[in-house]
């Protein structure tokens, strides 16, 4: 897994996080996601599979989050120097990630952890796919 940890103004403090961000008018969603993976990661050629969508507070607000997994893929260092970003890029295993999330000693943003949720449903529901996709690499 690669993630980020990113530094966010609003609290004044970094946040791990999965890479994501808006989407462009005129973008589809799938569309940006390889946009943002090819700037943040350098990530190109993944095979993307979309894994859920929600909204963050249908009550008062209407933006849709839309939550993709990406398999294989190769890593350049053409990263794009996005003004203001702070961020590290950190590697590591799915089981690090559950653990991290299950003891709760990273401060993590809750439509990444929903992002998390349907990518870890994913999984589940199609091992034969994402090992063969894995294998790859």
């Amino acid at each position: 897994m690669t993630l980020l940890r990113h530094y966010r103004h609003g609290i004044d403090d970094y946040v791990l996080e999965i890479v994501g961000g808006g989407v462009d008018d005129g973008e589809a969603p799938e569309a940006a996601i390889r946009r943002e993976l090819e700037e943040e990661l350098g990530l190109r050629g993944a095979i993307i599979y979309p894994t859920g969508v929600c909204y963050a507070n249908p009550s008062n607000q209407t933006n849709k989050t839309h939550s993709f997994i990406a398999l294989g893929g190769t890593y350049d260092s053409n990263l794009e120097d996005e003004p203001g970003a702070d961020f590290q890029i950190l590697k590591m295993s799915l089981d690090e990630l559950i653990k991290i999330i299950e003891d709760q000693n990273e401060v993590m943003q809750s439509l990444h952890l929903t992002s998390i949720f349907f990518a870890l449903n994913f999984l589940k529901n199609h091992p034969r796919k994402t090992v063969n996709q894995q294998d790859r690499n």
